[in-house]
């Protein structure tokens, strides 16, 4: 079942359910659904949860769950189509995006280890609570850390001339 979902901001996402369409079968397929954008919000978000089983939820956990979001710049003034169909009207710019912040690592959850570690601001952690956290100053790159031992001597063709 795939569920649809939106957020009228996204400094404070709050989803909102739009519907659920049948989203099952081997072969790829297009979902869709129709809603009426929130007025007064220039940037909004839209998000598809895929389940296998269970009732919508925004963030699903089951194993063969999956959810992604699309975050979109809306031009929040009114003007009719036939307006701005016409050319009437000149765009609006679209403002820059803001930068996430680490307190998206716990909407991650501690189910998609490989999600949390593509990104710059989290980093995943294993023990009794593992899951996804903001990275930390003591948190080290994967693969890197301190190096133990003394460097070896690399020999040049200086070294060797007479």
């Amino acid at each position: 079942m795939a569920d649809f979902y939106y957020s009228a901001s996204v400094d404070n996402l709050d989803w909102k359910l739009i519907g659920s369409r049948p989203a099952g079968g081997p072969d790829e397929r297009t979902l869709s659904i129709q809603y009426t954008l929130p007025s007064n919000s220039p940037l909004q978000a839209v998000r598809v949860s895929i389940r296998y089983q269970g009732s919508p939820n925004e963030c699903p956990g089951g194993a063969w769950d999956d959810s992604d979001d699309l975050v979109f710049a809306v031009d929040p003034t009114p003007a009719s189509l036939a307006a701005a169909a016409a050319g009437a009207q000149a765009p609006i710019p679209v403002p820059p995006p803001k930068a996430m912040d680490s307190s998206h690592c716990a909407a991650i959850g501690e189910i998609d280890r490989k999600r949390c570690e593509e990104g710059t601001l989290c980093v995943w952690k294993n023990g009794r609570n593992k899951g996804c956290y903001p990275k930390t100053s003591g948190d080290t790159a994967k693969g890197k850390g301190k190096a133990k031992g003394k460097a070896n001597k690399v020999s040049t063709s200086d070294d060797h001339a007479a």
